[in-house]
């Protein structure tokens, strides 16, 4: 399960216990049992807190994507807490995630096909230089 673009992939079904993919896993599984069809590779990397990162996927018109970003459990305990939002061509921001645990997820149903910027960032209070490991995947239906 999981999704592909520019970075490390990830194979889901191989997560530690109290990894990011773990965590993510855990976050989709609801969805994958009500038919959410979860991409095969995920994108694996660093978030910090002074720093964003920015990805780019494809959407298509007519579907609902639900993303899923991820610390591991650790991270969770040190107080991380991500966020992660969709924005189209033009910097509007189509759905975003509130920003309150190490694991975010939401829905955007794009209203046209084309290339969106996935923006994420991760916040531990008191260490913002602070480099977290994290996990991001998606499904659509």
């Amino acid at each position: 399960m999981g999704l592909c673009w520019v970075g490390s992939t990830v194979a889901l079904a191989e997560a530690k216990p109290g990894s990011a993919e773990a965590e993510a896993r855990k976050a989709a599984s609801s969805y994958e049992k009500k038919g959410m069809r979860l991409r095969q590779d995920g994108w694996r990397g660093v978030l910090s807190g002074d720093k964003g990162k920015a990805i780019r996927l494809q959407f298509f018109k007519g579907h609902e994507y639900r993303l899923f970003l991820a610390t591991g459990a650790k991270e969770k305990k040190a107080g991380t807490k991500v966020h992660v939002m969709v924005v189209d061509g033009g910097g509007n921001v189509l759905a975003e995630s509130p920003l309150k645990d190490n694991v975010a997820t939401f829905s955007v149903k794009p209203s046209r096909t084309g290339t969106y910027m996935v923006l994420m960032r991760a916040e531990v209070s008191g260490r913002k230089k602070r480099k977290i490991p994290a996990v991001l995947f998606y499904g659509y239906q």
